[in-house]
């Protein structure tokens, strides 16, 4: 026969006692001998393995991490969160955030349940460098009617904020545009030392050269001020 461990049973070791009674007819009589037997069945129901999953949001330098975890079996309750270095892939798991730019690889440990085996899950993120805001530097306006520079444009840092040109150079207060250019790349570093993307300008055209005025022009020009001035002179008589 058989022995039945109802639908939902937890996993686990099972020890159940049979007891069974029943007749033995003797061939060729007709009276019965009656038994009795005790019988120990063993049953056992193994965990299976559970389902979970882990997701995290890429993220600017600064911005807060977040991230999501999903088990329809494990549960979220008791969920570990373990951090490592991408580009490190022997190094172990922790469970500090990162919190410097690089990538990242994240692992959920979700605990092993009464009917279900111990998940784990992976995803991966990134952390990249912050936006430089309005505040981080400044440049001066070019000629409104030209969109000319007459003179070396100079892009200074905020307070708090240096430059440089190369995202591993030298950081400093001020930097220098002494010619016309298609387009110039600078960085900003923070007081923390957290450098940001790559910012670009375009379009910087300067013009340092004073205009020449030629002999007539220059002529014109003394006799209209003279005219002013008479006028002016005469006017206050």
């Amino acid at each position: 026969g058989y022995v039945y461990l109802p639908a939902g049973t937890t996993a686990g070791e099972y020890n159940a006692i049979v007891n069974i009674d029943y007749t033995t007819v003797i061939s060729g009589l007709e009276k019965g001998i009656d038994k009795s037997y005790n019988e120990s069945i063993s049953a056992s129901i193994s965990k299976i393995a559970g389902t979970g999953s882990v997701a995290v949001e890429n993220i600017k330098y600064g911005e807060t991490l977040i991230y999501t975890v999903e088990s329809a079996t494990n549960g979220k309750e008791n969920v570990e969160i373990l951090f490592r270095n991408e580009a490190d892939a022997t190094a172990e798991f922790s469970t500090d955030i990162p919190t410097e730019v690089g990538s990242y690889e994240v692992k959920a440990v979700f605990a092993a349940t009464d009917n279900y085996l111990e998940v784990i899950a992976t995803d991966t993120f990134t952390i990249s460098r912050m936006t430089a805001t309005a505040d981080m530097y400044s440049i001066p306006e070019a000629d409104e009617a030209t969109g000319w520079y007459k003179e070396n444009v100079v892009i200074t840092a905020g307070e708090g904020y240096k430059l440089s040109t190369t995202e591993d150079g030298e950081f400093v207060d001020t930097l220098t545009i002494d010619s016309t250019v298609e387009s110039y790349r600078f960085y900003v570093k923070t007081e923390t030392g957290a450098i940001t993307e790559e910012i670009v300008l375009t379009g910087i055209k300067l013009d340092k050269t004073a205009p020449e005025v030629g002999v007539n022009e220059g002529i014109y020009a003394v006799e209209t001020w003279w005219k002013t001035f008479l006028e002016v002179i005469t006017f206050g008589i």
